[in-house]
Order: C-alpha cells, then sequence, then structure tokens
C-alpha cells in the first residue's frame, strides 16, 4: 500500500500504476496530480504486472481524502480496443480473438463506471487515440467518469505526415476537425499533440496545423519539434544518410550532438512563434468557454 501522507509530505509527486511504483523527480508540494499508470507499453521490454481496478479505486479514494481532485490516468492507450479491431475478428470468424478482445474492451468501463461514483469535483485525464471518436458509447462512458480531457495524438494534419509517423489510422483534413470535434460534443475536452519536422512538411505546414487546431474546437494544443532520439527509427535513418560525409561540428558528429560540450550546442528554433500566435489568439467558433 502506497504510504500517500509519506510522500506528500516529502514533496514529491506520485507515480503509481498497476505494476510498479515510480519516483519521480521531486515536486512542488502543491502539486495536485497522481499519475496511474495503467499498462506499461511495449516500449519497455517489459511484460507489465497489471493491477486489478479495485487498487486503483482504493488509491485515488486515498488521495481524495488527502484533498486531491486532479488525476491523471496515464496510459499509453486509454482505448485499447477499437470497435474495427472487433469488426475484423468477427469477419475472420475468429471466435477466441472476438472474446478476448471484448474482455480487454470490457476493462476500461468497468472502472469507469466505478469512478463515476467519485465526488464530482473530481477531475480526471487521460491519453487516448483519435478512434475513439467512433465510440459514442466509450466517449458517454468517459464523460459519465469525470474524464475532463484526453491528450490526442494528432501529429499531422496531412495524409503524408500521417504516414511519416506510421499513424495512417488517424484522419487528415475534414476527416480530423469532425472526429476531434466529437469529443467536444459528448463532454470531453482534447489536447492536441501536433509534431513539425516530419520529412513531408512544408512552409504552408504551419498554417494548416493552426488552422486546424482551430476549427476542430479543442481545447489546448501542444506543438513539438520531431526529434531523433537514438535506437528510433527516424534516428537510425538519420544516421544513415550521415555514414557517407557526416557534418561534424567541433569535431563531433551531429549525429552525437550530446557529445559536444554544452557551449557549443546551438538552439534551434523551428516553428514560427508568429505562425502558432493564430491558434492562441483564436476565438472559440462555437462561442462556448474553452475552460475545463
Amino acid at each position: 500500500m502506497v504510504n500517500f501522507e509519506q510522500r506528500i509530505q516529502t514533496k514529491t509527486r506520485i507515480a503509481s500504476n498497476r505494476a510498479c511504483r515510480m519516483r519521480p523527480k521531486a515536486a512542488p508540494s502543491q502539486a495536485i496530480q497522481l499519475l496511474l499508470l495503467l499498462r506499461l507499453g511495449a516500449r519497455t521490454g517489459q511484460r507489465p504486472r497489471q493491477r486489478s481496478a479495485d487498487v486503483v479505486i482504493e488509491e485515488i479514494v486515498q488521495l481524495r481524502r488527502l484533498g486531491f481532485r486532479f488525476i491523471a490516468l496515464a496510459d499509453d492507450n486509454f482505448y485499447p480496443v477499437t470497435l474495427t479491431d472487433l469488426r475484423l475478428a468477427e469477419e475472420q470468424h475468429n471466435t477466441e480473438r472476438l472474446n478476448e478482445l471484448k474482455t480487454i474492451r470490457a476493462e476500461p468501463f468497468s472502472l469507469m463506471r466505478r469512478l463515476a461514483h467519485l465526488p464530482s469535483d473530481t477531475i480526471f485525464f487521460t491519453q487516448i487515440t483519435m478512434e475513439a471518436a467512433e465510440d459514442p458509447e466509450f466517449l458517454d462512458a468517459m464523460h459519465a467518469a469525470l474524464i475532463k480531457g484526453d491528450l490526442v495524438g494528432v501529429e499531422s494534419v496531412t495524409g503524408e505526415g500521417l504516414k511519416d509517423v506510421y499513424k495512417e489510422f488517424n484522419c487528415a483534413g475534414e476527416d480530423l476537425i469532425n472526429r476531434l470535434r466529437t469529443f467536444r460534443r459528448h463532454g470531453v475536452y482534447v489536447l492536441g499533440s501536433f509534431i513539425f519536422g516530419l520529412p513531408s512538411d512544408r512552409p504552408e505546414t504551419f498554417d494548416a496545423t493552426a488552422a486546424a487546431a482551430v476549427q476542430a474546437e479543442i481545447a489546448f494544443a501542444q506543438f513539438v519539434m520531431l526529434t531523433p532520439y537514438p535506437g528510433t527509427v527516424d534516428f537510425n535513418r538519420w544516421e544513415k544518410q550521415m555514414d557517407g560525409a557526416p557534418i561534424q561540428i567541433g569535431g563531433v558528429s551531429i549525429t552525437r550532438r550530446w557529445l559536444r560540450k554544452p557551449s557549443d550546442r546551438s538552439s534551434i528554433g523551428l516553428i514560427p512563434p508568429c505562425r502558432l500566435r493564430k491558434f492562441a489568439n483564436a476565438p472559440n467558433p462555437s462561442g462556448k468557454s474553452s475552460t475545463v
């Protein structure tokens, strides 16, 4: 059992999941956020030992008694089974797989039914894929469970950009805007995450992205630069392209930038602030408040 009183007194933010407990860097004592990691993705290379919803609910109740109201249900995807997954299993007459998917799909519904009984001033956040917009039953369950907002990895507003990030299951253009609006219609606010610096990006991509973010009526948006980290597909491709004549700065290859002296590291601003100011200053098309 987590000793929340002791952790809070030592001014640390708690991150607990069904598999283990992690202690991030010290956080201010006024921090009012608990991270409940429901699943660990395959990126860790480890098999998660999932904890039951009973334990998660018990910890949330303890935090509520301590005055915590804002809780992030941190999951690589809170929507683990799509309607398309179920349809394909049915079409393939794969009964075993279909039953497995239905069991997995039932887990978040079970958790959300219990979250709905918590005090109404509780505010949950999570992370989810855009495919959840096709599932009104799931969105309504989120709203009833006090899940007020979710992070959606939009990544790119163009079909070419989605290919760059291997997320062709996402939508682009008008379909993207309609899907993101669907969350809002069901009472779930969206933090849309967009990536700049993809191979297919062009100068006009900035304006198109800001315009889509406004039209989709998302509550918040984050615009991040594509950063190829060692071990990723993008980094390996980039490094291979540099094999012939690697660019060097101060005698160090640009693909090993972390080996350069801090004083030699340049600060690169990829996103012109004037391009994104349109989103920050744009009025809400619906005329409704964006405040959560």
